[in-house]
């Protein structure tokens, strides 16, 4: 195994899974971990108010925050790690930096649904699951 995805929101959930990633590749050096945060594209009629300029600012900034308290957490080890930003469908995205970069594995956080609310709306968990061909771990 040489690299981990763990998918990046800023939320709890994201940041315990980038712990037990971080856990994982202590005890399997040399491994990288691949940080990625995915900004989903906003309605086109939100577009029609901003300049492309200022939605790129802004999802940009979205991300960057996103990824601070990840790297805040990388800082304290000497774990190698890359981060990137992504636009447009998080499940797709991911599936797509694995292919592109190679990834072992994907350790990802879950929101927590209810099975009946997972059933009628999906997660970008289950997408993940049926658009990737590695293991994906799921941490609550």
């Amino acid at each position: 195994m040489k690299r981990i995805l763990v998918p990046v929101d800023g939320s709890d959930n994201s940041l315990r899974a980038l712990r037990y990633a971080m856990a994982m590749a202590r005890r399997r050096p040399p491994l990288e971990l691949c940080l990625i945060n995915v900004q989903d594209l906003v309605d086109g009629r939100v577009q029609a108010y901003r300049s492309r300029g200022d939605m790129d600012s802004m999802l940009t900034r979205q991300a960057e925050h996103a990824l601070e308290a990840a790297r805040r957490l990388l800082a304290e080890t000497r774990l190698p790690y890359t981060a990137y930003i992504a636009y447009g469908s998080p499940a797709s995205a991911i599936a797509d930096y694995v292919k592109a970069k190679d990834c072992d594995t994907i350790v990802m956080g879950t929101r927590g649904m209810s099975a009946i609310n997972n059933l009628l709306l999906g997660s970008i968990s289950t997408q993940v699951l049926h658009l990737v061909q590695v293991p994906v771990t799921l941490v609550k």
